[in-house]
């Protein structure tokens, strides 16, 4: 599992990566480029992610 660090690039030849659960709140943005085998890169696709501080309920207080 990669760790994600601001302006840090992470090259995988998986089609998926699995997103650190530890990330803090704030607001992320990322940048998806793909290369073929060829070498050629797509367009950059951008995503901004919101991560929220965790909300504890009743449930969770009956859980421990």
């Amino acid at each position: 599992m990669p760790f994600f660090k601001p302006g840090t690039t992470i090259e995988t030849r998986e089609p998926a990566v699995i997103v650190d659960a530890g990330l803090e709140p704030g607001i992320y943005r990322f940048r998806l480029v793909v290369k073929n085998d060829r070498g050629v890169e797509s367009l950059p696709a951008d995503l901004t992610i919101t991560v929220l501080k965790p909300i504890r309920g009743p449930a969770d207080e009956e859980a421990g």
